[in-house]
């Protein structure tokens, strides 16, 4: 019998995947090794930047989603403009980090709601000060401590955006990685929490060799498994892992989902990877991978 998703059961998955790794020979064991810079930037990425959304999300109760309407796309405005990313980079880097809380006060008391203040301001600013690093604009030193206050933000607002009435969740679980080879996990750690607000059962295994992912997927019943590309160069180790896990899956229906930079830039690919959905952001993840699991005819 297929087990639910669940992250405690390691060993057996570790064993399950020396059984499988054998049958795994098709994808490449030499993949696109990361530059040293790229290197420094995942230390950003995975170790600071995913404190901003997994300290405000992880946890969420299945029944107190919170209240920005499931279909409702988080909406921009003046207030993510280039030059408003910039200058609240600033801010987080300044002398006075209380105009932070200032800020997103302000903008909150105007009916911009928190959902769209994580994905069109917190979010481009923390990448906006990778940048920077990276363009030697930057010390890390600054580049930390700007990433740090938007943590300590985030985490004053963990009490913003819940209701109290419930609303009726699918019984939906999903698998996320990166393909075989990508080291930046942002992406991948913010679409995770945003399945779980959703009530969706995550297992975020960024990392793992692609045996692992398919020893999970062939004892572990998903609803979805999703995989983000970046580096074009990866593509064909992931339409291979992707033909693997439709073989061995222990859902025949699994669906199938991409995002990342590589198909933002060329959606074309998305059918010649074997992908069923690609979507662009957490919010869009979502809502695309929950119509995909309804029965026909019904949209959420």
């Amino acid at each position: 019998m297929a087990q639910t998703p669940e992250v405690s059961d390691m060993g057996a998955e570790r064993q399950l995947n020396e059984d499988l790794s054998g049958d795994l020979t098709e994808i490449p064991s030499v993949l696109v090794q990361p530059t040293q810079i790229e290197l420094l930037l995942k230390t950003v990425e995975t170790e600071l930047i995913p404190r901003l959304f997994v300290t405000h999300m992880m946890d969420v109760p299945v029944t107190s989603p919170l209240v920005e309407n499931f279909a409702t796309e988080p909406q921009t405005g003046p207030w993510s403009t280039p030059d408003k990313i910039s200058g609240f980079a600033e801010l987080c880097i300044g002398n006075d980090p209380a105009q932070l809380d200032q800020h997103v006060t302000d903008l909150l008391a105007r009916g911009v709601t928190l959902e769209s203040i994580f994905l069109h301001l917190l979010t481009p600013v923390a990448r906006f000060l990778g940048d920077q690093w990276l363009e030697d604009q930057l010390s890390f030193v600054d580049v930390h401590l700007g990433l740090c206050r938007l943590h300590q933000l985030i985490c004053e607002c963990e009490a913003i955006g819940y209701r109290s009435e419930n609303m009726p969740l699918l019984d939906t679980s999903i698998l996320l990685s990166t393909a075989p080879g990508e080291d930046h996990m942002f992406g991948v750690t913010m679409v995770a929490d945003f399945f779980r607000r959703y009530g969706w059962r995550v297992s975020n295994l960024c990392g793992l060799e692609p045996s692992f992912l398919v020893a999970r997927l062939a004892s572990t019943s998903y609803s979805v498994v999703g995989f983000s590309l970046h580096n074009e160069k990866n593509f064909e180790a992931l339409r291979k892992m992707i033909k693997k896990v439709r073989s061995v899956a222990t859902n025949p229906d699994i669906v199938v989902m991409v995002g990342g930079d590589h198909f933002i830039r060329d959606p074309s690919q998305v059918s010649k990877v074997g992908a069923d959905i690609f979507a662009v952001d957490g919010h869009q993840a979502v809502l695309l991978a929950t119509n995909a699991c309804k029965p026909a005819g019904v949209n959420v």
